[in-house]
Order: C-alpha cells, then structure tokens, then sequence
C-alpha cells in the first residue's frame, strides 16, 4: 500500500504550536516518521538561537524540542538549510552565495543540535529544475564531512507554447515529442549530476496542487528517474483551485482524499512520500484541514484491516473492521 511516509513542516506554522509533541505523535499514528523541516534560516534570520543570525523569529529554541520528540518517538528528522538566494548576492560575493550560507547553517545546527539522533540530514530549501553543479557540489561535499546526507526536490521543466503551439493539445504530436525529448534531456542532466556531486537523494515535486498535471501523471515522471539512485516524492496536499469565496491571488486549499488517493495509488516507484505539506492536515487549522485528516486517517486503516481481514475472515469479519474504523475515527 503506499502511503505518506512523512511531511514537511512549515518552521513560522510551527512556532504557534502549542506543543510539538502532539503534532509528531499524529505523524507517527498514520504511520508518517519523516520530518522535513522547510529551512532554519532566511534573509539574516533564523527560527533557532543562531550567533550567525542575531536576528530570529523565535520564541523558544523550536528546533530543540521537535528533535526531542522525535528521538523519543523514534522519528527521523532533515532540516532545511538556508533558504534565501539572491542573483546579485551570489553574483557579486561569493561569501554570500546560498551555498555559503547553506554550509554555515548547517555547521551550526550540528554543533547545537547533532546530539539528537533523529538528525538524519539536511534539505536543500530550493525547488530546482535545473542542476546547479556549483551550488549542489559546494553543499554536499561540506555537509558530507559532517556525516549527513543531503536531499533536494527537483520539479519536470516545461515547453512555453509559442506560435501556432499557443493552443496545443495533447493529440500534437510535434508538440508531445518536443517535451518528451526536453524531459529526457532534464533526466540525463541530473543524473550526471547526481553522479558527479554524490547528491544522496531527490525529492521530485509532483505539480498536482499547482494544477499543472494530473495524479497519474507522476507515474511517467517517476520512471524517467528510475536510474537515479535514491528517488523519494514530494507529494501537494493543497489545491489552487479557486473558492467562490477567494480573491486574487488564488488561495490554497487542502486537497480533497479523493485526488490524494488517486496520486498515492500511482507513486509506486518512489521510495518514500513526502507530503507537503502538514499543515493542510492540521486539524487545528480548521475545518477542511481537519476533514482530510479523518479522511487520510480513515483510508489508511480501510487499507491496512481490509487486507488484514482477507486473509483470516473469520479472525476480521468485515463488519468488525468497519466497527474498528468507526472508533478509530471518533478517537481521532
């Protein structure tokens, strides 16, 4: 079955939290023991008591207790590095450049926090689409020589209709060529750099909150990297489509269980999902956000007994796995 096998967490969210511990316990009752921390430091600021930041959004030392949690609950834990990235900064000086400021901020969570043993690694803050060798190279190589891997996302490029593409549909051969010829070039260019900077891991970002393709798109996706060596999934679990009730811009919703289970269904070939991100599961955030927790919650049980109950009807009759779900359910 696949399912969510971690989130990603939004660090300003999480400093309004009342407690950590009872947002990573949820996590680790569906079965999710992956956090991915968004960033720790951005535009001269931190969320954690920094000496190379003065400045910080913090009330308390955030990191310090979601890390706590997380070694009790035996969870896994990748912070986010630095994630401001200024042209005319890397440009101008290179002692500004993201991955000079990536590298310190990693030193510097080792030295507060690599006590903690559900540091796991550290995630580069950025969305690529295309290999930055000089910036992937300079951030692995360092947060190697302190003994962590490191993961990035990357997201499929796409083709500007231009000419008589302008209105292109997908029964335009020329069209579909043309793009799949792009998406096996931006494949093979990852992979070289994959080879050449020893990047651990990459998250491929799905597109399906953006509306940009369907669910049963990243199937196809998935299988251009199948020869990457570690290929996890950042899985949306927001919506830009628009309420009668937004404005401009778009606001983003948490998804309905539907379409989640429709890209759950075809991320097999991904090691892990990671959805991005918690928040639309948080409960406390309102009323929708709290419907695809159930849900997700609901689903996840629906598979787990359902296959446990074929196996043994007479030990899991159906109508005590429904009798289960439904206190699962209030429970929750």
């Amino acid at each position: 079955m696949n399912k969510l096998d971690g989130f990603f967490i939004n660090p300003l969210l999480a400093l309004s939290w009342d407690q950590c511990a009872s947002h990573l316990r949820r996590m680790k009752q569906i079965d999710a023991k992956t956090v991915v921390l968004q960033w720790t430091t951005a535009y001269g600021y931190s969320v954690y008591p920094s000496s190379l930041y003065p400045s910080g959004w913090y009330h308390f030392d955030l990191l310090g207790r979601i890390l706590a949690h997380a070694d009790e609950l035996e969870m896994q834990v990748w912070l986010g590095l630095d994630a401001c990235r200024t042209i005319t900064e890397e440009h101008y000086d290179p002692t500004k450049s993201p991955a000079s400021r990536c590298c310190n901020t990693a030193s510097e969570l080792i030295e507060l926090y690599g006590k903690h043993r559900s540091l796991t690694g550290f995630y580069i803050p950025f969305e690529l689409e295309d290999p930055s060798r000089s910036l992937l190279e300079k951030i692995t190589s360092h947060c190697h020589s302190l003994d962590k891997p490191i993961l990035c996302s990357i997201f499929k490029p796409r083709l500007i209709p231009e000419g008589r593409h302008h209105e292109f549909n997908e029964q335009d051969q020329e069209w579909v060529a043309r793009e799949k010829a792009l998406h096996r070039k931006w494949a093979n260019s990852w992979k070289k750099i994959i080879e050449s900077t020893k990047l651990d891991i990459v998250m491929l970002t799905d597109q399906v909150g953006t509306l940009r393709q369907q669910p049963e798109a990243i199937a196809g996706d998935l299988q251009l990297l199948s020869k990457f060596p570690r290929v996890w999934l950042q899985t949306s679990l927001y919506s830009a489509m628009k309420n009668v009730d937004d404005h401009d811009p778009v606001g983003l919703h948490p998804a309905e269980m539907e379409r989640l289970q429709r890209q759950l269904e075809f991320s097999g070939m991904a090691e892990a999902r990671i959805g991005f991100s918690y928040h639309d599961m948080e409960s406390e955030r309102g009323e929708k956000q709290d419907k695809l927790c159930q849900d997700y919650f609901i689903y996840l049980n629906v598979e787990i007994n359902g296959k446990y109950g074929k196996k043994d009807s007479k030990k899991n009759p159906k109508s005590e796995i429904n009798d289960k779900l439904i206190n699962k359910a209030d429970q929750v």
